[in-house]
Order: C-alpha cells, then sequence, then structure tokens
C-alpha cells in the first residue's frame, strides 16, 4: 500500500472540495476532518470517503453551499434543516447551537435532518469537550444491520459518543456503532482483499460469512453483542428513535432515509458542580482504572480514544497507509480537478 504524507493527502483533498464548489474555508474543515481520522488509523472514515462525497454531490444527494436553518423550539431545544450540505458543516454548526443552548440553559438538544453523511462523531462530541461541556451524539441513516434474530436489514449502523472532559488526562470520547461494525470498515477490507471478523455480517440468506463482498450482494451487518446482541439492537433502535423518528429524518424503515439524521445533546458541567472538580474526578477515575493488573496478553489498559491518539502519532511522522484502490481514485480525482470541466 502506499505510504503518503497527511500535507500531501490534505492538498489533494482541498483541491476536490473547491473543485466541487466548496469554498476555501468549508473545504479545509472537511479535509482535515477525513485526514484526521486516517491519521488515527480509522480509516474507515479517513480520505477513503473523499470519492463517495464527490459521487454524492455529482447525483445531487449533496448540494455545497446550501444554508442549514434552524428552528429554536426554545431555550434549550432546536431543529436543524440541513438542505443536504456536507453532513460535516452542518453537523460542526449545530454542536455550536447546542453548547451556546446549554451555556444559557443547562442543557443543550439539537436533531438534525435533510443532512448528508456526518462523519466520525468524535469530532463533534470533542467541540463539547473544548467547552469544558459533556456532549453526547447519535445517528442513523439508511439501513445497513439486522434486527436480533433477523435477517433483512431494518437498522443504521446506530452510532453513538461521548465526550467527557478531564483535566490532566485527554477527553474521555467513547465512539462507537451499534452494530458489530462499521460498514465503512467492511469496505475497507474488501479493498484490501481481506476477510472480516467472525460474527460481523451476515449473507443474503441469513448465513455467518466473512467475505465482504457478501454486505454488497444483499447481506446485512449483525448488531453488536455477538451471542448477546440483542443489546446492541436493542440499542440501535433507540438510535433510530432519537435521530431518526425524533428528528424528522424518519427512521431506517420509513423508506425516506437518507444522509443522517442527527440527535445531539450538550450539558453544562457548571450545573452539577465545579468543572474543576468534575475534571479532577475524571482524571482520577481514568488513572484508578488504568492501574488495574492486566490479563494474560495485555500490557496495559487502554482507555477509549488512547490507541488512536498513538496511532496518530507514529503516521504523522510515517504517513498515511492507503490502499491501492482509494489511492488511485485520489490521483484520478486531483487530476481531473485540475483540468478544465471535470462536470
Amino acid at each position: 500500500m502506499p505510504v503518503v504524507s497527511a500535507d500531501k493527502l490534505r492538498g489533494m483533498g482541498v483541491r476536490v472540495f473547491r473543485g466541487l464548489g466548496v469554498s476555501d474555508k468549508d473545504a479545509c474543515t472537511l479535509t482535515d476532518s477525513f485526514v484526521k481520522a486516517s491519521l488515527q488509523g480509522v480509516d474507515s472514515h479517513g480520505v477513503m470517503r473523499i470519492p463517495q462525497y464527490v459521487e454524492d454531490v455529482k447525483r445531487g444527494a449533496v448540494k455545497p453551499g446550501a444554508r442549514a436553518t434552524t428552528s429554536h423550539r426554545s431555550r434549550f431545544l432546536a431543529i436543524v434543516d440541513g438542505h443536504w450540505n456536507f453532513g460535516h458543516l452542518v453537523t460542526l454548526e449545530a454542536v455550536k447551537v447546542a453548547v451556546g443552548k446549554a451555556r444559557r440553559s443547562g442543557v443543550g438538544i439539537v436533531g438534525i435532518f435533510n443532512c448528508g453523511h456526518i462523519g466520525r462523531l468524535a469530532d463533534y462530541a470533542l467541540k463539547a469537550c473544548e467547552a469544558d461541556m459533556v456532549g453526547f451524539i447519535a445517528a442513523t441513516g439508511p439501513p445497513m444491520v439486522a434486527p436480533f434474530g433477523g435477517v433483512e436489514r431494518m437498522l443504521h449502523t446506530g452510532p453513538i459518543c461521548f465526550g467527557i472532559p478531564a483535566g490532566k488526562h485527554p477527553p474521555l470520547v467513547i465512539d462507537i456503532s451499534t452494530s458489530a461494525t462499521s460498514e465503512g470498515k467492511v469496505r475497507i477490507k474488501l479493498r484490501r482483499g481481506e476477510k472480516l471478523g467472525e460474527g460481523w455480517i451476515i449473507d443474503r440468506d441469513g448465513n455467518p460469512s466473512v467475505d465482504p463482498e457478501d454486505l454488497y450482494r444483499g447481506g446485512a451487518l449483525l448488531p453488536l453483542g455477538g451471542n448477546v446482541g440483542y443489546k446492541g439492537f436493542g440499542l440501535g433502535l433507540i438510535v433510530d428513535v432519537l435521530a431518526g423518528v425524533l428528528t424528522g429524518a424518519g427512521s431506517c424503515t420509513s423508506g425516506k432515509a437518507r444522509g443522517n439524521g442527527v440527535f445531539i445533546m450538550v450539558l453544562d458541567i457548571t450545573r452539577f458542580k465545579p468543572v474543576q472538580d468534575f475534571k479532577a474526578e475524571v482524571d482520577n477515575l481514568i488513572a484508578r482504572v488504568k492501574s488495574s493488573r492486566t490479563a494474560p496478553g495485555f500490557k496495559e489498559v487502554l482507555m477509549p480514544g488512547e490507541m488512536e491518539r498513538r496511532v496518530e502519532e507514529e503516521r504523522g511522522g510515517e504517513g498515511v497507509f492507503i490502499d491501492e484502490r482509494t489511492w488511485r481514485d485520489l490521483v484520478s480525482l486531483d487530476s481531473a480537478f485540475n483540468s478544465d470541466g471535470f462536470f
């Protein structure tokens, strides 16, 4: 696989988004999100997604420059119509609204509909942490996941994320899908010619499979939890209600789900206790958990997000490993947007 520097990837991404009619500022914001994910080893939400976004624009699913509109329902609640702009841009603005409402009212809740794919949820939860607040975000979209005991696609991967600020430690960020894995990770395996982990997907007939092709032949992702997958299934249902039904984006089974429906909640810590006291207790929690005796085969206990930060340190110097197909796609797009009339 090619190893590409982060700076080179940023330059390519910005040129591509500019070619789509995106402003310089927004092109940098989008590209930084993809490159950051790739640097942290979250390749499922990294630069692999850039060609997908180009296709979304070409088929009219995403409308660059569309202005989101916000309906303020109360001091602590708002609903955002993204008008199909890039999901990253819409959601970043929605988080700002939620943080502002939390400052005034103690809690800020924002729902988003008509929104493109929003990428990694951790990006938004961290914005709440930067404001010394607790952030929660959940998203739904087109169905990809079979219910526990079922075969057909009925639910989205239903990612959820919590961001909790700490003091001397980095924020505690938990960003997971309620399915066994994300669709993007299956796509990465497919592009690299690798087999899947057991318990990730079933084929169209409901049989377990480790062949990534089977997901795209009518198969489905499985809910998180394996033999206790009813837990992931239950969480996925709740995400679909909060981020889909409640926001107006539509549930997975409504027939209108596309892009992402998003539910955001931000809590002002100061309404509970002094921020510094809160951070000190979180620091103590992290330190005590990390001090646990390790199980056989483990050298240490890692906090959520800790591995990604370490990978970023390594890749920041070495560059990003990209599969051959993604690299060809990026080079082709970069070349096309540096010529006349891509469309």
